[in-house]
């Protein structure tokens, strides 16, 4: 069987069209922070140290988390704090099509 996104299945049953899941989808873009973001506003990293992550992400394939502890920057704690933190703020689809008005609670 076939994985299948909601945002794709309520697309595909005629319930949203596709401009009012772009919508949303973009909306979640916006408020989704990701892992380097998270990790500078809750005061663990900087923007060197981000760069330096992600240019280490880049050679060897790896979650960002996962540089950082490489590195040395981040501890495995820190890394959980992190992740908590962006599926705390997290959007899901169904929130961010009601947010753009594309579905109603």
């Amino acid at each position: 069987m076939a994985v299948r996104f909601f945002g794709q299945f309520l697309l595909e049953n005629g319930v949203i069209n596709a401009q009012q899941l772009l919508a949303a989808t973009s909306f979640q873009e916006k408020m989704n922070l990701k892992f380097g973001d998270t990790a500078i506003q809750l005061g663990l990293l900087d923007k060197d140290r981000l760069a330096k992550i992600f240019a280490l992400q880049r050679s060897e394939d790896i979650k960002t988390g996962e540089a950082g502890i490489k590195l040395g920057f981040l501890k495995e704690a820190q890394v959980d704090q992190v992740l908590r933190a962006q599926k705390n703020s997290h959007v899901m689809i169904g929130a961010a099509l009601v947010k753009t008005g594309a579905l109603t609670d």
